[in-house]
């Protein structure tokens, strides 16, 4: 699998959604499937402010990049984590960003129908995700991180997912320069809309 151009904007999208619930971001090689399992157990919200990709032949080992370590996937300090690995803890909600869904791409020598967005959050939410917050196509950088953290803000507050959703549209949608669909419809959420009730030290 070809890896995917990277995303300048994510450091800092992913500093600023640790920051609003004062957690440490896992960055660069960092973040291995090591590393987040180790933190997993604790975790309420995952959120993966990287590429997710799906694989057609084998789904339920889909999942996210997590760094660019070269090692082999499954393995204690590989850059990949299968979707399999949330179902393991009580993640009520998982943020990703979609590839190769998000553009045309080739497997085995056949396109992506682009339904691999679809296809990512079914195996997620069959790993234990309750709910799945991700990108359906490419979308700039800066729109999503913006809509994110606005996501994350309600989230954090008490707010219902589906409700927190909707109201970080309508910020980015009032935001000059990303009012068009475009910048924004890309972004749903999958399976429950519940709020998180939160505990002490979240």
């Amino acid at each position: 699998m070809k890896p995917p151009v990277r995303l300048p904007g994510t450091r800092q999208e992913a500093e600023q959604v640790a920051a609003l619930y004062g957690s440490r971001p896992l960055l660069g090689t960092a973040a291995t499937e090591g590393a987040v399992r180790r933190d997993i157990g604790r975790a309420r919200i995952l959120h993966f402010a990287t590429h997710g990709y799906f694989l057609a032949d084998r789904p339920m080992s889909s999942g996210v990049l997590l760094s660019s370590v070269p090692q082999q996937p499954g393995s204690e300090g590989t850059g990949r984590m299968g979707c399999f690995r949330p179902g393991r803890s009580s993640v009520s909600c998982g943020c990703t960003r979609t590839w190769p869904c998000c553009q045309p791409a080739r497997r085995n020598g056949t396109h992506n129908s682009g339904r691999g967005g679809d296809r990512l959050t079914w195996a997620l939410e069959h790993a234990g995700v309750r709910s799945v917050v991700s990108t359906r196509w490419k979308v700039p950088d800066a729109a999503t991180a913006a809509l994110m953290l606005a996501f994350h803000r309600s989230v954090r507050d008490g707010v219902a997912k589906d409700s927190a959703l909707r109201n970080a549209i309508v910020t980015v949608r009032r935001q000059k320069g990303t009012s068009h669909p475009y910048y924004w419809s890309s972004v749903a959420l999958s399976g429950s809309p519940d709020p998180i009730v939160w505990g002490r030290g979240r």
